[in-house]
């Protein structure tokens, strides 16, 4: 797996985050260049504050909708990882058929 640090244009809170662009899809056709278009961007990645729970809000599971759309049209599922306090992980998984 390969992770990217935030784009420059990203905004954070104590309370919240929200992903830039600037940069992205630059990194992502450098992944698929340096692999033989082995590796493919597959989703989404955060985490939440302490001692909260890592199912997805409101704004995940809207994220996770709106990135299931986009690699639909490409006939690909969505991933979304949200890390919490030591050893809590959650994974979501959606698929938006063409």
């Amino acid at each position: 797996m390969i992770a990217s640090h935030s784009p420059s244009d990203s905004k954070a809170w104590p309370e919240g985050y929200i992903r830039g662009a600037y940069g992205l899809e630059k990194f992502v056709e450098e992944a698929r260049n340096l692999t033989a278009n082995q590796l493919q961007y597959v989703g989404e990645w955060h985490s939440h504050p302490r001692n909260c729970p890592t199912a997805p809000s409101s704004t995940d599971r809207e994220a996770l909708r709106i990135l299931c759309a986009a690699m639909g049209r490409e006939g690909l599922p969505a991933v979304m990882f949200i890390v919490g306090d030591d050893p809590q992980l959650s994974v979501s998984v959606g698929w938006q058929v063409p």
